[in-house]
Protein backbone atom coordinates (compact mmCIF):
# COMPACT_ATOMS: atom_id res chain seq x y z
CA UNK A 1 0.00 0.00 0.00
CA UNK A 2 1.00 3.80 0.05
CA UNK A 3 4.14 5.16 1.67
CA UNK A 4 3.76 5.81 5.41
CA UNK A 5 3.37 9.23 5.71
CA UNK A 6 2.80 9.80 2.31
CA UNK A 7 -1.03 9.96 2.05
CA UNK A 8 -2.74 13.18 3.13
CA UNK A 9 -5.52 12.67 6.14
CA UNK A 10 -7.95 13.69 3.82
CA UNK A 11 -7.93 10.67 0.86
CA UNK A 12 -8.38 8.63 4.20
CA UNK A 13 -11.63 11.09 4.83
CA UNK A 14 -12.54 10.68 1.26
CA UNK A 15 -12.09 6.58 0.83
CA UNK A 16 -14.11 6.41 4.31
CA UNK A 17 -17.19 8.44 2.64
CA UNK A 18 -16.59 6.03 -1.13
CA UNK A 19 -16.46 2.77 1.15
CA UNK A 20 -19.79 4.15 3.37
CA UNK A 21 -21.43 4.71 0.06
CA UNK A 22 -20.94 1.18 -1.25
CA UNK A 23 -17.32 1.58 -3.22
CA UNK A 24 -14.68 -0.97 -2.12
CA UNK A 25 -11.47 -0.46 -2.63
CA UNK A 26 -8.44 -3.10 -3.43
CA UNK A 27 -4.74 -3.41 -5.19
CA UNK A 28 -3.98 -5.07 -8.24
CA UNK A 29 0.11 -6.09 -7.89
CA UNK A 30 2.05 -5.02 -10.82
CA UNK A 31 5.99 -5.21 -11.55
CA UNK A 32 5.89 -1.05 -10.89
CA UNK A 33 4.48 -1.44 -7.53
CA UNK A 34 0.56 -2.04 -6.62
CA UNK A 35 -2.19 -0.08 -7.77
CA UNK A 36 -4.93 0.77 -5.44
CA UNK A 37 -8.47 1.00 -7.27
CA UNK A 38 -11.93 1.93 -6.11
CA UNK A 39 -14.93 -0.21 -7.59
CA UNK A 40 -18.74 -0.69 -7.37
CA UNK A 41 -21.20 -2.47 -9.06
CA UNK A 42 -23.98 -0.60 -10.43
CA UNK A 43 -27.50 -1.09 -11.65
CA UNK A 44 -27.27 0.03 -15.19
CA UNK A 45 -26.94 -1.41 -18.82
CA UNK A 46 -23.89 0.09 -19.70
CA UNK A 47 -21.08 -2.21 -19.05
CA UNK A 48 -17.92 -1.25 -17.33
CA UNK A 49 -16.29 2.67 -16.99
CA UNK A 50 -12.97 3.01 -15.60
CA UNK A 51 -11.83 6.60 -14.75
CA UNK A 52 -8.27 7.99 -14.87
CA UNK A 53 -7.59 11.46 -12.42
CA UNK A 54 -5.09 13.64 -13.54
CA UNK A 55 -1.28 14.34 -11.77
CA UNK A 56 -1.64 15.05 -8.14
CA UNK A 57 -4.98 14.20 -7.66
CA UNK A 58 -6.68 10.76 -7.06
CA UNK A 59 -9.78 8.61 -8.09
CA UNK A 60 -11.68 10.52 -5.06
CA UNK A 61 -11.60 13.88 -6.84
CA UNK A 62 -14.61 11.73 -8.86
CA UNK A 63 -17.01 10.86 -5.88
CA UNK A 64 -19.77 12.47 -6.66
CA UNK A 65 -19.19 11.49 -10.49
CA UNK A 66 -19.07 8.06 -9.71
CA UNK A 67 -22.09 7.62 -7.49
CA UNK A 68 -24.26 9.41 -9.65
CA UNK A 69 -23.46 7.01 -12.64
CA UNK A 70 -23.78 3.83 -10.97
CA UNK A 71 -27.17 3.48 -12.24
CA UNK A 72 -25.88 3.65 -15.37
CA UNK A 73 -22.86 0.95 -15.44
CA UNK A 74 -22.61 -2.34 -14.55
CA UNK A 75 -19.52 -1.25 -12.81
CA UNK A 76 -17.36 1.36 -12.36
CA UNK A 77 -13.34 1.48 -11.92
CA UNK A 78 -11.29 4.26 -11.01
CA UNK A 79 -7.51 3.36 -10.57
CA UNK A 80 -4.71 5.59 -8.91
CA UNK A 81 -1.65 6.49 -10.99
CA UNK A 82 1.51 5.51 -9.33
CA UNK A 83 2.46 7.39 -6.40
CA UNK A 84 -0.42 9.13 -6.49
CA UNK A 85 -3.89 8.27 -3.55
CA UNK A 86 -3.10 4.97 -2.29
CA UNK A 87 -1.26 3.34 -4.68
CA UNK A 88 2.85 2.44 -4.45
CA UNK A 89 5.27 5.31 -5.97
CA UNK A 90 7.15 4.06 -8.62
CA UNK A 91 11.03 2.99 -8.01
CA UNK A 92 13.69 5.47 -8.64
CA UNK A 93 14.25 7.01 -11.56
CA UNK A 94 10.26 7.86 -12.05
CA UNK A 95 9.32 7.45 -15.80
CA UNK A 96 6.85 7.80 -17.69
CA UNK A 97 6.54 4.56 -19.52
CA UNK A 98 6.91 2.58 -15.87
CA UNK A 99 3.41 5.08 -14.83
CA UNK A 100 1.74 3.49 -17.97
CA UNK A 101 3.13 -0.04 -17.81
CA UNK A 102 1.49 -0.36 -14.27
CA UNK A 103 -1.62 1.26 -15.58
CA UNK A 104 -1.62 -0.94 -18.74
CA UNK A 105 -0.89 -3.97 -16.21
CA UNK A 106 -3.69 -3.06 -13.64
CA UNK A 107 -6.30 -2.60 -16.27
CA UNK A 108 -5.45 -6.13 -17.92
CA UNK A 109 -6.31 -7.42 -14.58
CA UNK A 110 -9.42 -5.75 -14.03
CA UNK A 111 -11.45 -6.12 -16.93
CA UNK A 112 -12.48 -8.97 -18.69
CA UNK A 113 -14.77 -6.98 -21.28
CA UNK A 114 -14.47 -3.95 -23.43
CA UNK A 115 -15.29 -0.68 -21.49
CA UNK A 116 -15.63 3.23 -21.55
CA UNK A 117 -12.34 4.61 -20.33
CA UNK A 118 -12.26 8.60 -19.30
CA UNK A 119 -9.93 10.26 -18.50
CA UNK A 120 -8.95 13.48 -17.12
CA UNK A 121 -5.66 15.77 -18.00
CA UNK A 122 -2.88 13.55 -17.23
CA UNK A 123 -5.36 10.95 -17.14
CA UNK A 124 -6.75 11.82 -20.44
CA UNK A 125 -3.49 11.15 -22.00
CA UNK A 126 -3.08 7.72 -19.85
CA UNK A 127 -6.69 6.64 -20.92
CA UNK A 128 -5.30 7.57 -25.08
CA UNK A 129 -2.10 5.45 -23.92
CA UNK A 130 -4.16 2.53 -23.24
CA UNK A 131 -6.40 2.60 -25.59
CA UNK A 132 -3.88 2.70 -27.98
CA UNK A 133 -1.80 -0.37 -26.48
CA UNK A 134 -5.05 -2.39 -26.05
CA UNK A 135 -7.64 -1.03 -28.07
CA UNK A 136 -9.66 -4.24 -28.10
CA UNK A 137 -10.35 -3.45 -24.18
CA UNK A 138 -11.89 0.08 -24.95
CA UNK A 139 -15.56 0.46 -26.96
CA UNK A 140 -15.26 4.12 -26.07
CA UNK A 141 -12.96 6.61 -25.23
CA UNK A 142 -13.65 9.94 -23.51
CA UNK A 143 -11.18 12.67 -22.63
CA UNK A 144 -11.47 15.31 -20.16
CA UNK A 145 -9.01 18.59 -21.08
CA UNK A 146 -6.50 15.43 -22.30
CA UNK A 147 -2.69 15.90 -21.87
CA UNK A 148 -0.49 14.60 -24.51
CA UNK A 149 -0.88 17.01 -27.29
CA UNK A 150 2.58 17.26 -28.90
CA UNK A 151 4.84 20.38 -27.62
CA UNK A 152 8.65 21.14 -28.27
CA UNK A 153 10.81 21.34 -25.33
CA UNK A 154 10.44 24.58 -24.07
CA UNK A 155 6.71 24.90 -24.26
CA UNK A 156 6.07 21.10 -22.42
CA UNK A 157 8.67 22.86 -19.35
CA UNK A 158 6.39 26.06 -19.81
CA UNK A 159 3.40 23.71 -18.68
CA UNK A 160 5.47 21.64 -16.37
CA UNK A 161 6.16 24.75 -14.45
CA UNK A 162 2.94 25.08 -12.91
CA UNK A 163 2.94 21.50 -11.68
CA UNK A 164 6.44 22.34 -10.15
CA UNK A 165 4.92 23.89 -6.29
CA UNK A 166 7.42 25.09 -4.24
CA UNK A 167 5.02 27.64 -1.75
CA UNK A 168 1.64 27.76 -1.11
CA UNK A 169 1.24 30.88 -3.15
CA UNK A 170 2.14 28.36 -6.33
CA UNK A 171 -0.29 25.97 -5.08
CA UNK A 172 -3.08 28.75 -5.11
CA UNK A 173 -2.03 29.43 -8.35
CA UNK A 174 -2.49 26.06 -9.75
CA UNK A 175 -5.97 25.40 -7.79
CA UNK A 176 -7.31 28.57 -9.39
CA UNK A 177 -6.28 26.98 -12.87
CA UNK A 178 -8.51 24.06 -12.18
CA UNK A 179 -11.87 26.19 -12.17
CA UNK A 180 -14.20 28.21 -14.56
CA UNK A 181 -14.91 30.04 -11.11
CA UNK A 182 -12.22 29.25 -8.57
CA UNK A 183 -14.72 28.40 -5.28
CA UNK A 184 -14.22 29.58 -1.64
CA UNK A 185 -11.83 26.68 -0.53
CA UNK A 186 -9.07 27.55 -3.23
CA UNK A 187 -6.79 28.10 -0.64
CA UNK A 188 -7.81 24.97 1.28
CA UNK A 189 -7.01 23.23 -1.96
CA UNK A 190 -3.60 25.23 -3.03
CA UNK A 191 -2.47 24.01 0.62
CA UNK A 192 -3.55 20.14 0.02
CA UNK A 193 -1.56 20.83 -3.85
CA UNK A 194 1.54 22.13 -2.37
CA UNK A 195 1.72 19.43 -0.16
CA UNK A 196 1.01 16.88 -2.83
CA UNK A 197 4.01 18.19 -5.05
CA UNK A 198 5.88 18.44 -2.11
CA UNK A 199 6.79 14.36 -2.38
CA UNK A 200 8.85 12.52 -3.86
CA UNK A 201 6.81 10.31 -5.96
CA UNK A 202 5.07 13.32 -7.74
CA UNK A 203 8.48 15.62 -8.35
CA UNK A 204 10.41 12.73 -9.95
CA UNK A 205 6.93 12.07 -12.49
CA UNK A 206 6.96 15.59 -13.00
CA UNK A 207 10.60 16.34 -13.96
CA UNK A 208 10.66 12.96 -15.74
CA UNK A 209 8.28 14.05 -18.65
CA UNK A 210 10.00 14.71 -22.16
CA UNK A 211 8.40 15.56 -25.97
CA UNK A 212 9.10 12.09 -26.79
CA UNK A 213 6.35 11.03 -24.00
CA UNK A 214 3.74 13.01 -26.19
CA UNK A 215 1.43 11.86 -28.91
CA UNK A 216 1.96 11.68 -32.23
CA UNK A 217 -0.82 12.83 -35.37
CA UNK A 218 -0.72 9.20 -36.18
CA UNK A 219 -1.20 7.91 -33.18
CA UNK A 220 -4.37 10.13 -32.48
CA UNK A 221 -5.41 9.79 -36.07
CA UNK A 222 -5.33 5.98 -35.25
CA UNK A 223 -7.81 5.54 -33.05
CA UNK A 224 -11.19 3.27 -34.03
CA UNK A 225 -13.42 3.52 -31.07
CA UNK A 226 -16.11 6.29 -30.43
CA UNK A 227 -14.24 9.32 -29.02
CA UNK A 228 -15.68 12.15 -27.25
CA UNK A 229 -13.71 15.07 -26.20
CA UNK A 230 -14.91 17.58 -23.80
CA UNK A 231 -12.76 20.94 -23.86
CA UNK A 232 -14.22 23.18 -21.20
CA UNK A 233 -14.45 27.32 -22.28
CA UNK A 234 -13.08 27.69 -18.95
CA UNK A 235 -9.89 26.14 -19.46
CA UNK A 236 -7.24 27.65 -17.81
CA UNK A 237 -4.27 25.21 -17.49
CA UNK A 238 -4.03 23.72 -20.87
CA UNK A 239 -3.19 26.47 -23.73
CA UNK A 240 -5.54 26.64 -26.63
CA UNK A 241 -2.63 25.39 -28.60
CA UNK A 242 -2.82 21.79 -27.10
CA UNK A 243 -6.74 21.80 -27.91
CA UNK A 244 -5.96 22.69 -31.58
CA UNK A 245 -3.73 20.00 -31.77
CA UNK A 246 -6.33 17.18 -31.00
CA UNK A 247 -9.00 19.46 -32.75
CA UNK A 248 -6.76 18.71 -36.23
CA UNK A 249 -5.50 15.49 -35.55
CA UNK A 250 -8.28 13.14 -33.76
CA UNK A 251 -10.18 11.44 -36.04
CA UNK A 252 -13.12 12.77 -38.24
CA UNK A 253 -15.45 10.30 -36.26
CA UNK A 254 -14.33 11.93 -33.03
CA UNK A 255 -17.12 14.74 -31.46
CA UNK A 256 -15.76 17.49 -29.71
CA UNK A 257 -17.47 19.65 -27.01
CA UNK A 258 -17.00 23.09 -25.52
CA UNK A 259 -19.02 22.57 -22.31
CA UNK A 260 -19.59 26.07 -20.42
CA UNK A 261 -19.14 27.11 -17.08
CA UNK A 262 -16.33 23.93 -17.41
CA UNK A 263 -12.77 24.05 -16.85
CA UNK A 264 -10.00 21.92 -16.49
CA UNK A 265 -11.67 19.67 -14.01
CA UNK A 266 -15.37 19.56 -14.18
CA UNK A 267 -15.43 16.21 -11.77
CA UNK A 268 -14.81 19.28 -8.83
CA UNK A 269 -17.04 22.21 -10.29
CA UNK A 270 -19.61 20.33 -12.33
CA UNK A 271 -19.40 16.64 -11.32
CA UNK A 272 -23.36 16.11 -12.19
CA UNK A 273 -23.15 17.49 -15.59
CA UNK A 274 -20.17 15.38 -16.53
CA UNK A 275 -21.86 12.41 -15.33
CA UNK A 276 -24.72 13.13 -17.09
CA UNK A 277 -22.48 13.13 -19.95
CA UNK A 278 -20.31 10.06 -19.45
CA UNK A 279 -23.93 8.30 -19.25
CA UNK A 280 -25.16 9.43 -22.57
CA UNK A 281 -22.22 8.51 -24.14
CA UNK A 282 -21.97 5.15 -22.21
CA UNK A 283 -25.32 4.46 -23.53
CA UNK A 284 -24.68 5.11 -27.02
CA UNK A 285 -21.65 2.71 -27.61
CA UNK A 286 -23.40 0.08 -24.96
Amino acid sequence: MAEAGRVHWAQYAARAALRAGGFRDTTVATRQGRIHVYQARGRGPSGDLVIIHGLGSAASAFARTMHALRPHAQRILAPELPGHGFSEPLADPPSVDGMLEALTEALDELLDRPAVVFGNSLGGAAALRFALRRPARVKGLVLGSPGGAAMNHDELQALLGAFRVDSSRAGRALAERLFHTPPWFVPLLGGFIRRNFAQAPLRGLVNAFSPADLLTPDELGGLAMPVLLLWGRGEKLLPPRAFDWFRAHLPPHAVIEEPAGWGHCPQLERPLELAERLARFMHQVA
